[in-house]
């Protein structure tokens, strides 16, 4: 099942990588956040679909 979450975190982190190497490290924090979020939603996933 598509998780509409996860692929708007994937897209935001792909801009906020846009962003920090285009701007600079002062953005890194919304980088971080948003990577820390996604792979807490991916993990989720995986710990989910080994009860399937």
């Amino acid at each position: 099942m598509a998780n509409p979450h996860k692929d708007n975190l994937e897209a935001a982190t792909r801009v906020a990588a846009d962003i920090v190497r285009k701007y600079g490290e002062e953005y890194w924090p919304i980088f971080d956040r948003l990577e820390r979020e996604l792979k807490e939603v991916c993990s989720r996933e995986e710990r989910l679909k080994s009860f399937e």
